[in-house]
């Protein structure tokens, strides 16, 4: 373990030499900045190539961030212009709806919650942020679902990676309303809505959803919470350049 421990403090150190000023390196100079042994720096660079996170110069020799680190980087990017942008519409959600508003994004395949306005009640829905939700029940799985590309949908149907009789469900009512509910499916006394946020390509960009006691957010009210959502939604995706 503390081996481990030692190689991965080894790798972030290595990764966060590469800067704006030093965007290349060669091995030797690396290991002489850091304070490492060669060969250390050299099996971990390696490692990094053979996994897209650095690449070799053909002509020079040096290392510079791979295709991987970039793609990374971008959707940091993307997650800090979507949570800008969002953030007062979610709040406007939360104080119409009085109920706690998610925003949540697809990272490495993973449903994650970015962002959070808890709700002022003193009972409510508390998830933190970082949290990942289930793809197979929900309101943000359902609207995950509806926007993977078809022949991602046939893949996970066909082999059977997942339950989808909950989800699968979900797509005509999300096409004729705009947004979809849940009630206790994802969670023990917990309803739900959720919308997504369309990007200038029309695909989906981020999920806003909104989370109450069911004793309290019953079908009546995330009917008309829903109407809020979409709304604010179709803003939001105004605002990221989307045109109907």
């Amino acid at each position: 373990m503390q081996r481990l421990n030692k190689t991965a403090k080894q790798t972030a150190r290595i990764l966060k030499a590469f800067t704006k000023e030093n965007k290349e390196w060669g091995v030797s100079a690396l290991a002489k900045h850091l304070g490492y042994a060669k060969s250390s720096v050299h099996g971990i660079v390696q490692a990094l190539v053979k996994e897209g996170i650095l690449e070799k110069k053909t002509d020079t020799g040096l290392y510079s961030c791979g295709i991987q680190i970039i793609r990374l980087g971008l959707l940091v990017l993307s997650e800090i212009e979507v949570r800008k942008i969002a953030r007062p519409y979610l709040e406007d959600i939360a104080k119409i709806t009085g109920e706690t508003v998610f925003l949540c994004m697809c990272i490495d395949n993973k449903i994650k919650i970015v962002d959070a306005i808890e709700s002022s009640n003193s009972l409510k829905v508390s998830l933190d942020i970082g949290s990942e939700l289930p793809k197979d029940r929900g309101a943000a799985a359902k609207v995950w679902y509806a926007y993977l590309p078809e022949e991602e949908r046939k893949s996970i149907e066909e082999n059977k990676l997942f339950d989808t009789s909950i989800i699968g469900e979900a797509l005509t009512f999300y096409l004729e309303r705009g947004f979809v509910f849940s009630e206790e499916e994802a969670y023990e006394n917990i309803n739900g809505i959720a919308a997504p946020i369309l990007n200038r390509d029309g695909k989906m960009e981020a999920i806003v959803a909104v989370g109450g006691l069911s004793s309290r957010f019953n079908r009546e009210k995330m009917f008309e919470a829903g109407e809020i959502l979409k709304s604010k939604c179709s803003e939001i995706s105004e605002r990221l350049g989307y045109k109907v």
